[in-house]
């Protein structure tokens, strides 16, 4: 606030007057920024956009191949399909507008592949499973846990002669698988730490055995739909050993590849096999060497509620087959 005076002055005397001028400081460009979270949403889940932009008085919200359109400080938008997305922000005042597009990587809603239950299964889990092959019975039970509201796998029993193979499946806070431990009659045999990168694309496996030392390590490489495409195998001296690619898709709503082809690290095809799908269940699978010889089948049964409930496995080596047929038992049964 100034105080500006003026004195007027003639021959007859002076007189003055004061008036206040305030001065407002002049406007300044608007900045946008902006943050959201989670930071690797999934299909479905709700994203909070955190508004960071400097001087701004209005906004604009947006993202292409969306329905998102906000003019709220903070808004939030659910993502229904797997994929990258370009938001952008649209800061504005009196002295002008400002822009940022951020990418927002959504992955899909179950962890690993696709879509959880595209075939509207029933809510089943698998409780245990009795192996008979050569006249042994294998037995193999499974406990689940709850992470972030679902229904996971959390450890892996088989009976053995020696004492229970026991794998631990441990998860992160966003859901993630992030560590398996085995253990025979109590003791640790081995362990597997992953690591995602790439918006949960890319995902790196280290095995590392009783002592901590490190094995060997996958690398597993998922579409924007949460398929699988690729996994490459490496030494722990990081030497590419096999790789194997994932194709010919049944759908985009889950990870069921029709064709599994496997190559040694000169590029040389190993095996491949071949998979047929019933209500989003292995029907079939037929696998062949690098001579196109088959060399193993697996048909499995579907029963009238789309339960996998038997899984015959026959081997051909070397003029003879090994046959081993896997029962299920489910916690709805």
């Amino acid at each position: 606030d100034y105080q500006v005076k003026l004195v007027a002055t003639n021959s007859a005397g002076t007189h003055q007057i004061t008036k206040q001028v305030t001065v407002t400081a002049a406007q300044e460009a608007p900045i946008a920024d902006f943050s959201f979270s989670p930071t690797t949403p999934e299909t479905g889940q709700e994203v909070n956009f955190t508004n960071e932009s400097q001087h701004a008085t209005s906004y604009q919200w947006s993202a292409e191949g969306t329905s998102f359109s906000s003019t709220d400080e903070n808004p939030t938008f659910t993502f229904d399909t797997a994929g990258d997305y370009q938001v952008k922000l649209v800061a504005t005042n009196s002295a002008g507008t400002h822009q940022i597009t951020k990418q927002v990587t959504v992955t899909a809603t179950s962890t690993g592949g696709g879509n959880s239950n595209p075939c509207n299964l029933p809510e089943c889990y698998v409780q245990s499973t009795s192996t008979v092959s050569s006249g042994l019975t294998t037995t193999i039970t499974y406990g689940y846990t709850l992470v972030n509201g679902k229904k996971m796998i959390s450890s892996i029993t088989t009976s053995t002669g020696f004492g229970d193979v026991v794998t631990s499946i441990e998860y992160d806070a966003q859901g993630r698988r992030s560590k398996d431990e085995t253990k025979l009659g109590g003791s640790l045999q081995n362990y597997i730490e992953y690591e995602y990168s790439n918006g949960d694309q890319t995902v790196r496996a280290n095995s590392y055995d009783a002592g901590g030392n490190l094995t060997g390590y996958t690398i597993s490489e998922y579409d924007a739909n949460m398929r699988l495409n690729r996994t490459d195998n490496y030494t722990s001296a990081g030497a590419l050993t096999s790789y194997t690619i994932f194709s010919n898709f049944l759908n985009i709503d889950g990870s069921f590849p029709q064709l599994v082809e496997t190559y040694n690290a000169n590029n040389a095809i190993t095996q491949t096999d071949v998979h047929t799908y019933q209500d989003c269940q292995l029907k079939s699978t037929v696998s062949k060497d690098g001579n196109a010889t088959v060399i193993g089948e697996i048909n499995n049964t579907i029963d009238a509620n789309k339960l996998l409930r038997t899984s015959v496995a026959t081997i051909y080596t070397q003029g003879f087959s090994i046959t081993s047929t896997t029962e299920y038992v489910y916690d709805c049964d």
